[in-house]
């Protein structure tokens, strides 16, 4: 059966790491749905943010 997901590896500094233990700890999810979760609210963010570039400001 082929892999539905690409594993990703980066370095975050030793307190963000034990912050985002924690939180998976108190929802009850994994690491993974975290930062999935948080790409997917980052995109949303950065999608409502763009400024069309036909907008003219006066």
């Amino acid at each position: 059966m082929a892999r539905t997901a690409t594993t990703i590896g980066f370095s975050v500094p030793p307190e963000l790491a034990a912050e985002v233990e924690r939180m998976a700890h108190l929802e009850g999810r994994t690491k993974s749905e975290l930062f999935r979760e948080m790409v997917r609210v980052y995109r949303r963010e950065r999608e409502l943010a763009v400024v069309p570039t036909d907008v003219v400001v006066s």
